[in-house]
C-alpha cells in the first residue's frame, strides 16, 4: 500500500511539475519570423526580450519547405508575427494560422518597398510576353540594404506597440543598426562607382535588388524559375567571356554543377552563399567583398 501511494504521489508531483512549465512556455512573449535573417533583424532591436521563432531553416529552400505542426504551433502562440511579405508560401501559411489563431497580429515588413517584376531585370536585352499581372514579385528584398532599411523601419515601429516601456532601449538599438547599414551602404556605392565592369553571374536570381538599388548587372542561369537550355547557357558563358565576367553566385540550397562548368569555360570564381544566413550584416559584407575583389 505505501509503495503504491508513493507512486501516485510522484505522478501527481511530475503532472504539476509539468502543467506549470507548459503554461510557462504559453506564457512567455513569442515573436514569429519567416527567415532568419529577419531573427536577426528583429534580434538587433529587441536583445534578448523575446523568444523568437523561426520557420525557415538556413539550408532549406523557402520556394518548397513545408513548416511541420509544431511549427505552425510555435507561430499560433506568438503575439506577432513578422513575414518578409513577399514569399509565396507566406500566403498559404496565413490562411491555415487565422484558422487557428485569427486574432494574430501579422506585420508585413516590406511595406513601402517598391518591388521589381519577376525575371525582368535578369536579362535587360530580353523580351518578355508575360503581362505585368501575370509576373511574380522578385522575393529577396532582404538582400538590398536599401530595402532592408524598410523592413528594419516597420519591424521597429510594431514592436513599439507591444512593448512602448523599452522604447527608449529600442531606439538607441534601432539607430546604432541603421548606422551600420548606412556605412555598409557607403561601402556598396564607392565599390561600384570605382568598377568599371559591374556584371556578375549567379545561379538564382536572388541579387536582383541589390543590382538594381547599386547600379550592378545579374544574369541569371536559372531562366523563369527553369533550368536554362542548352543555347541558354551558351548565350551566358559568350556573355561572360565578352564582358570578362569572374563571378559566378550559386546559393548553397541549389546545385553547383552548372556554375561550375560556366566557371571552367570562363576561367570564373563560383562563389558560395547562403541567402538565408543569420547574421545578415556579416553576409552582406561578404557578398560586397567579392564584388571589391574581382570586379574590375
Amino acid at each position: 500500500m505505501k509503495i503504491f501511494l508513493i507512486f501516485v504521489f510522484i505522478f501527481i508531483l511530475f503532472f504539476c511539475c509539468s502543467g506549470q512549465k507548459d503554461k510557462k512556455l504559453v506564457n512567455k512573449n513569442i515573436l514569429t519570423v519567416s527567415i532568419p535573417p529577419q531573427k536577426y533583424l528583429v534580434e538587433r532591436i529587441v536583445g534578448n526580450d523575446y523568444l523568437i521563432n523561426v520557420l525557415i531553416p538556413e539550408n532549406f529552400n523557402p520556394h518548397i519547405f513545408e513548416p511541420s505542426l509544431k511549427q505552425i504551433k510555435d507561430l499560433s502562440n506568438s503575439e506577432f508575427y513578422f513575414i518578409v511579405g513577399t514569399l509565396p508560401i507566406e500566403k498559404n501559411l496565413i490562411e491555415r494560422i487565422k484558422k487557428i489563431n485569427p486574432d494574430l497580429k501579422i506585420i508585413n515588413t516590406s511595406k513601402n518597398i517598391n518591388f521589381i517584376k519577376g525575371e525582368e531585370h535578369h536579362h535587360k536585352d530580353e523580351q518578355h510576353n508575360q503581362s505585368e499581372e501575370e509576373e511574380e514579385v522578385e522575393p529577396h528584398i532582404w538582400l538590398s540594404p536599401q530595402c532592408v532599411k524598410i523592413m528594419l523601419e516597420n519591424i521597429y515601429n510594431s514592436l513599439l506597440e507591444i512593448n512602448r516601456d523599452a522604447e527608449e532601449k529600442y531606439k538607441k538599438n534601432y539607430l546604432l543598426f541603421l548606422s551600420e547599414i548606412n556605412e555598409l551602404e557607403n561601402r556598396i556605392k564607392k565599390i561600384s562607382e570605382e568598377k568599371k565592369n559591374k556584371k556578375f553571374v549567379i545561379y538564382h536570381p536572388n541579387l536582383t535588388y541589390f543590382a538594381e538599388h547599386y547600379k550592378f548587372e545579374q544574369i541569371s542561369i536559372e531562366y523563369e524559375g527553369k533550368e536554362p537550355e542548352i543555347f541558354k547557357l551558351k548565350e551566358i558563358i559568350d556573355i561572360a567571356r565578352r564582358e570578362e565576367i569572374k563571378i559566378i553566385f550559386v546559393q548553397i540550397q541549389f546545385p553547383k554543377e552548372r556554375a561550375k562548368s560556366i566557371a571552367n569555360e570562363i576561367k570564373g570564381n563560383v562563389i558560395e552563399f547562403n541567402p538565408l544566413e543569420y547574421d545578415w550584416l556579416k553576409n552582406m559584407n561578404l557578398i560586397v567583398d567579392v564584388f571589391d575583389k574581382y570586379l574590375k
